[in-house]
This record gives structure tokens, sequence and C-alpha cells, in this order.
């Protein structure tokens, strides 16, 4: 991906938010959130907004909301070769 490509920046920019390398603060995670971890990171919805004045904002993290909803990166996708920066689910099952 192009280092100039604004939406690679942003994903990798959240990505490193929610990658949790210390195993002491995965435990704590699970135990107060029952947090689950694909990895070293964090599993679940996010919400995440970006603007000039504020830099990076979660706006919402929801652990059990996507255990029902279909993957947004296919596994026919996966194979084709491209290099994948992000896997995740849709956040609406509808439209």
């Amino acid at each position: 991906m192009p280092p100039h490509d604004p939406l690679g920046r942003f994903l990798r920019q959240a990505l490193a938010y929610l990658r949790v390398d210390d195993p002491e603060d995965r435990s704590a995670l699970q135990v107060r959130l029952g947090a689950t971890f694909l990895d070293t990171f964090l599993a679940g919805y996010f919400e995440v907004v970006s603007s000039r004045a504020s830099g990076l904002i979660f706006v919402d993290y929801n652990r059990l909301m996507t255990s029902d909803l279909p993957p947004l990166v296919s596994t026919d996708e996966a194979s084709s070769g491209e290099r994948i920066l992000a896997v995740g689910r849709a956040a609406s099952g509808g439209v």
C-alpha cells in the first residue's frame, strides 16, 4: 500500500491502538471486559473517526456484536494474492 494512501494510514493507526502485546494487559482486558483477542489484537466491533483537529477517536467498542455478522473479507478474496491490511465484519447485517 502506498505510503500516501490516507485509508491505509488510517487503518494502520487504528490497528496500532488495538494491538495489546503485554500478556498481563490482555489478561486484565479479558477479565474486566470479557475481551477476546486474535493473536495480540483486540477483537470486536469498533467505530473510529479521525479529524485534523482531534486525531483518531474510538467512539464505540462492542465485543459481542460481530459474532453473527458475515465476514468483510471472504477467504476467496484472501487467497487472491492481494495483501490484506485488515479483516473484519460488516457493521450491519442489512443494508
